[in-house]
């Protein structure tokens, strides 16, 4: 009889506080030789970008760079206009909205990324050196 109201009876071993540590028992952590390697800073500079709209059925070169720097500064005005008076949206590119801060009355400017332009980083990213 003794024994069976001995098995009722649970005992709470008082518990030791635990270490600060870290990592936890049964939780694994990636090691830092398994991670994935950042990808390459490419910064384009406004000529980088102006080369890359040069059309190859333009007589010389110097013309060429021209109109190429002619169309970069119409596009940087066309956006600077158009957030001057609402939010841009750039269709399979992404999306200009600036907004005003409560606290500081700072003007902030965010950019939402289309789909089609996340996937394409995604692509260059998942692609490695």
């Amino acid at each position: 009889m003794a024994g069976k109201r001995c098995r009722n009876i649970h005992f709470t071993a008082r518990r030791r506080p635990r270490k600060a540590t870290t990592a936890r028992r049964g939780v694994r952590t990636r090691a830092p030789e398994t991670a994935a390697p950042t990808p390459p800073v490419v910064t384009f500079t406004r000529d980088d970008l102006a080369a890359k709209l040069i059309s190859l059925n333009v007589p010389s070169a110097r013309e060429a760079q021209k109109s190429a720097d002619r169309a970069l500064t119409n596009v940087f005005a066309a956006i600077r206009h158009a957030l001057a008076e609402a939010d841009l949206t750039i269709p399979d590119f992404g999306t200009l909205r600036a907004a005003r801060r409560e606290t500081g009355r700072e003007i902030r400017i965010r950019f939402h990324p289309d789909d089609k332009l996340k996937q394409a980083v995604e692509a260059r990213l998942h692609a490695g050196p």
